[in-house]
């Protein structure tokens, strides 16, 4: 059996570390022994699938050169009108985690990763 984090999990019972959306082994360390309470709770429901891969873990100034980045498509997602909250929890959904990044390093993160997968 798998757990499927729906949004994003953190509090006290994980000791304030974050768990991203996504699913994962009921054995995942990355759960910290609460997929249960998860569960239980509201912030994820039990499904029978493959997990998915570990998430990338980078430091921010590693992913890109930020000076570089160009908008090629003008019907893109204008991320700049987005709040930061959205933008990080857009990037994590992609798998990146990004520590002390601001709105703007966060927008042209994603921008360069819409066009990486075109």
């Amino acid at each position: 059996m798998a757990t499927r984090v729906l949004s994003g999990y953190q509090g006290r019972p994980t000791n304030e570390q974050w768990i991203g959306p996504g699913v994962y082994e009921n054995d995942d360390p990355r759960l910290f022994g609460r997929a249960m309470y998860l569960v239980e709770n509201g912030h994820a429901v039990e499904v029978d699938a493959e997990p998915a891969a570990a998430p990338i873990v980078a430091d921010y100034g590693t992913l890109t050169d930020y000076s570089t980045v160009t908008v090629v498509d003008p019907v893109m997602t204008e991320y700049s009108k987005m709040k930061k909250v959205d933008l990080v929890i857009m990037a994590r959904d992609r798998g990146y985690t990004v520590k002390q990044a601001t709105k703007a390093q966060l927008a042209d993160l994603l921008r360069q990763d819409d066009q990486d997968s075109e």
